[in-house]
């Protein structure tokens, strides 16, 4: 017979859970009129949350496609019933309030219709 190891505390650590995010609106500047335009939050293609960005590796924690119609045909091709909020969140500008990951900062990026991308990173405290 081995000898058994000693007894220990689980391994833990405090949750640090942060406010949830909103997506108020993003500045695109159009190369055929060499303006800036400027697009609120529920007029972006898509945006996405990472909870523990490394600086190096965005990870996506929640996503988000404010401007699509497509929800019915999504609907329609999982067969299921979900709850309508799930479509609405799915929608939304507002993300869901996270566990902040080891790292200590999100990052937030917006991708806009012609596929440019705009990364926010934010420390958490």
């Amino acid at each position: 017979m081995g000898t058994r190891p000693p007894l220990r505390s689980p391994d833990h650590r405090p949750r640090r859970v942060c406010d949830t995010r909103e997506l108020l609106g993003l500045d695109v500047f159009d190369p055929i009129t060499m303006e800036v335009q400027h697009r609120k939050g529920d007029d972006v293609a898509g945006w996405f949350l990472g909870r523990d960005y490394n600086g190096l590796c965005f990870h996506v924690s929640q996503a988000f496609f404010p401007r699509t119609g497509a929800w019915e045909n999504l609907k329609k091709a999982l067969k299921g019933e979900y709850e309508e909020t799930v479509w609405d969140h799915l929608a939304g500008t507002v993300g869901a309030a996270f566990e902040a990951g080891q790292h200590g900062q999100m990052a937030a990026k917006v991708i806009d219709d012609r596929g440019n991308e705009l990364l926010v990173v934010e420390k958490l405290e």
